[in-house]
């Protein structure tokens, strides 16, 4: 049997909620009876009943989930952590600026609970813009292990960053050791190579 993704199957249960409220209401049923008979809150009758078409509803509960989006890490690295409590957890997204409802962040925080247990791990933080240009201007020999290894691991994902790590290194070497007829070289290699920080432009006309 094909599995639908997590979206498609709320799509799909929302609609059929929509259809079967519609079709209770109709036979003059209260909200509070179609609750009990559709095991939903009365709420949620209520706004399946009020809605136009499955598509409002559709849409209103799609935009409601998105807006946790941004706010998932943190809610899976506390998640991790033990936090398991989803008002506290509401509350701590609420001061990073997240301006949704609880209910959207429990909505999320089931799917923790009924998977298996645990949400995805975060990935390593990404080294910042600083971090990275400090280990290229520091010597290799005084370059810690760890940074070294990670500046490696960055200079075979990304040519370009491997290539401009060596001219600032020719550079460095030639400085240090004051190997001044080196010079001419390293600038018509620096001239010729596409990097757009290192690509010498003509000054403007005056």
């Amino acid at each position: 049997m094909v599995q639908l993704p997590d979206e498609l199957k709320i799509v799909k249960r929302l609609r059929e909620q929509h259809a079967a409220a519609h079709q209770l209401w109709e036979q003059e049923m209260s909200k509070a009876a179609i609750g009990r008979k559709l095991g939903l809150h009365q709420a949620t009758v209520r706004k399946l009943v009020n809605a136009r078409s499955a598509e409002d509803v559709v849409a209103k509960s799609l935009q409601r989930a998105h807006v946790v989006d941004p706010y998932i890490g943190h809610l899976h690295r506390r998640w991790n952590e033990g936090v398991r409590n989803a008002a506290q957890l509401y509350r701590e997204i609420q001061e990073l600026g997240y301006p949704g409802g609880e209910l959207a962040v429990q909505r999320h925080l089931r799917r923790y609970r009924t998977g298996r247990g645990y949400a995805p791990a975060p990935g390593p933080k990404a080294p910042s813009v600083r971090e990275v240009t400090s280990w290229i201007m520091t010597h290799p020999e005084h370059l810690r292990d760890e940074y070294a290894d990670k500046l490696h691991r960055l200079r075979e994902r990304d040519p370009e960053l491997d290539r401009l790590t060596g001219h600032v290194r020719k550079f460095a070497v030639m400085m240090t050791g004051r190997h001044g007829n080196r010079l001419e070289d390293w600038i018509t290699g620096a001239e010729q190579d596409t990097l757009a920080p290192l690509v010498l432009r003509p000054p403007p006309s005056p």
